[in-house]
């Protein structure tokens, strides 16, 4: 919930005291306590969904505190209190006007020196590994000797690659 703010909702679900069937059909009052101070009657709107279900829409005013205790109340039906801490959206709002926009098809990324020269790292020491962790299907005597002897069509893949990073 939002501090000082007009427009929200608050739902309750009302159920019968005497069997626990959802309370439909009823005008429950709506009562509010503000930063620990005393009950008072609501000002906004209640008005009832589907099922049981009531809401309240609170007054900006009633939103203007740090804790505001909402009761909703009637004669068939379990009485139901929620607690609310409202926030001060400005307080969690940043500030981005000053953040430049950053166009990636002309603006230039400029990295510190050792940035750089990680990115020009030589790879070419690298060992691969050949037998890879690959199942072929049972019954395939060609297929896993290419995989256990390196000369399948993935290694070849994987040494090009090498190669063509390389050069």
């Amino acid at each position: 919930m939002y501090k000082n703010t007009a427009a929200q909702t608050i739902d309750a679900q009302l159920i019968v005291r005497t069997d626990g069937a959802d309370a439909t059909g009823l005008s429950p009052t709506v009562r509010v306590k503000q930063d620990g101070g005393s009950w008072a009657a609501s000002a906004g709107t209640v008005t009832e969904g589907e099922n049981g279900a009531y809401q309240y829409a609170p007054t900006q005013g009633e939103t203007n505190c740090d804790h505001l205790v909402v009761k909703f109340t009637e004669a068939t039906a379990l009485t139901v209190l929620i607690n609310l801490y409202p926030i001060d959206v400005a307080l969690y709002q940043a500030d981005v006007s000053g953040l430049s926009t950053f166009d990636h098809s002309s603006d230039a990324v400029i990295t510190d020196a050792a940035s750089r020269t990680a990115s020009q790292a030589d790879v070419s020491g690298l060992s691969t590994q050949a037998s890879l962790d690959l199942v072929p299907k049972r019954g395939d005597g060609d297929s896993y000797r290419q995989v256990r002897d390196g000369t399948g069509a993935v290694q070849q893949q994987i040494r090009e690659t090498i190669t063509a990073t390389e050069q």
